[in-house]
């Protein structure tokens, strides 16, 4: 099995005895979230945010960089930081090739909150047309990512040389939570570059059971009733909005080959037809397959 999180408190595998291989084609993730202790106290989200914090600190090298693009996730996970008073740093990367800046709409939102709480934001340029071109293929030989995105976002560890770089990662939800083998390749890619001088969080909202479970009852991390620090509104993006757009045009480079590689799947973009339908291995995602959450009461 594979484990994560502050104590190893989150289990995965294939089937229910959590293999790292898919023994059959019609095992399905299981994503074990019971390998912790009850705790006495439920802590709040900003609680337990601050508590999470504190315990990465004393576990994990600094300096401590979080890769943020101005998202709700991003956001939260700023505001822990600032709220637990421990000095951190924030990246965020730019997408832009051919003097196109690609994700510019979606950075809007951190360059406000930066403004105003006084944060430094370290931009880093990174060529996206180039590393889809040329990178995406080796990072899904290693990781096993599947999504463009999320690859993309293993490609932000190499502006970090050292320390610990922190990806917000999803919340739980009484609705559940967008987690699956593809979403846990950030995870694997951790395992892959950990040295005792460089490691990654790869998803600070739920590196803990306390952080992870406090959600359940509070589902709306904007809420400011949660996090008593206010930030600009957000409008849903993941920044490859623009870069969809771009490939829409190279609908000659789309072979038989990639058709049958998207056939089922919902989109006809040439973008997810060369970059992410290619990469999906058969079994792991396909009809009828699930992620079986095992959760525990808590609250």
């Amino acid at each position: 099995m594979w484990e994560m999180g502050h104590n190893n408190w989150i289990r995965y595998g294939w089937g229910t005895d959590l293999s790292l291989n898919m023994q059959n084609p019609v095992d399905n993730l299981h994503i074990d979230l019971t390998n912790f202790d009850n705790p006495k106290t439920i802590l709040s989200p900003s609680e337990a945010a601050i508590d999470a914090v504190h315990k990465i600190v004393e576990n994990y090298p600094a300096p401590y960089t979080l890769m943020c693009s101005g998202g709700a996730d991003s956001q939260t996970m700023i505001l822990s930081w600032l709220a637990s008073g421990i000095p951190f740093e924030i990246m965020s990367v730019r997408y832009i090739s051919d003097n196109i800046f690609f994700n510019e709409h979606d950075l809007v939102a951190l360059s406000g909150m930066a403004k105003l709480h006084g944060l430094t934001i370290n931009y880093q340029d990174l060529d996206i047309i180039s590393f889809l071109e040329n990178e995406l293929s080796k990072i899904n030989k290693l990781t096993e990512v599947g999504s463009p995105q999320i690859a993309t976002h293993i490609k932000f560890s190499d502006f970090v040389p050292n320390g610990t770089i922190l990806y917000s990662g999803n919340v739980l939800s009484p609705q559940g939570t967008a987690l699956g083998y593809y979403g846990f390749g950030l995870h694997r890619h951790a395992i892959n570059i950990e040295t005792e001088t460089k490691k990654i969080i790869p998803f600070f909202l739920l590196h803990t059971p306390d952080l992870a479970y406090s959600f359940l009852n509070n589902p709306k991390i904007m809420d400011p009733n949660i996090f008593p620090i206010q930030c600009p509104p957000v409008q849903k993006f993941n920044g490859f909005e623009k870069i969809k757009e771009y490939y829409d045009k190279y609908f000659k480079r789309v072979t038989p080959v990639h058709k049958l590689k998207g056939a089922g799947y919902p989109s006809t973009r040439v973008f997810d037809l060369l970059f992410r339908y290619p990469y999906y291995t058969f079994g792991k995602v396909g009809k009828g397959k699930r992620t079986e959450f095992i959760t525990k009461k808590v609250l």
